[in-house]
């Protein structure tokens, strides 16, 4: 069994790999591949694709640590392009600040 750290880690690492990894090979994204073969390293299944509003809200609180407002919603609603709204948020002031709290967390052990 993983520790907590070594989770986060892990999915730091991932997203890491994700905002600079934009190659494609065989049609599928860098991130993607390695995904699959973490998939079946570990034995995972992934789950279907979720809806719009379960992706936004995921990966809000995936990349910047927080649920989307109200406004941002409505937002996503209008135009829901994923990649788009990755691309934004990797952008955003949040993203930096909220991944430094929480590799400061990691790192100094209260993770």
């Amino acid at each position: 069994m993983k520790s907590h750290s070594q989770r986060m880690a892990r999915a730091i690492l991932l997203v890491l790999v994700a905002s600079i990894g934009r190659g494609v090979a065989g049609g599928e994204a860098a991130v993607d591949q390695i995904l699959a073969k973490t998939h079946r390293f570990e034995m995972l299944t992934p789950t279907p694709i979720c809806d719009d509003l379960t992706f936004l809200r995921r990966a809000s609180l995936d990349l910047i640590g927080r649920v989307p407002t109200e406004k941002e919603i409505a937002a996503f609603e209008a135009l829901p392009d994923r990649a788009r709204l990755i691309e934004r948020l990797l952008g955003s002031d949040e993203f930096p600040r909220y991944w430094s709290q929480l590799c400061a967390s990691i790192l100094i052990g209260r993770g």
